[in-house]
C-alpha cells in the first residue's frame, strides 16, 4: 500500500475542516478506542502523523476517547 502525504486530503473531503468532521465522526463511529495503525490504514498517515491527530483528539473530547 503506498502511503499518502499528511498533506493529502481523504477522497470527498473538499477542505481540511470537511477532513476534520469525517475524522471525528470516524472516531466517535468505533467501538473500541483507535490506535495509531488503525489510522495508518485508514488514512495513509506516517505513524507521527498519527499519534499527533489521537492525542488532539483526545486533549478535545477527554480522557474518555481513550
Amino acid at each position: 500500500m503506498k502511503r499518502r502525504a499528511f498533506y493529502e486530503r481523504q477522497a470527498g473531503a473538499a477542505s481540511p475542516t470537511e477532513f476534520a468532521f469525517q475524522f471525528v465522526a470516524w472516531m466517535q463511529s468505533r467501538r473500541t478506542p483507535a490506535t495509531p495503525s488503525d489510522l495508518l490504514d485508514r488514512y495513509g498517515m506516517c505513524r507521527a502523523t498519527a499519534y499527533r491527530y489521537l492525542r488532539k483528539y483526545q486533549d478535545a473530547f477527554g480522557e474518555a476517547a481513550r
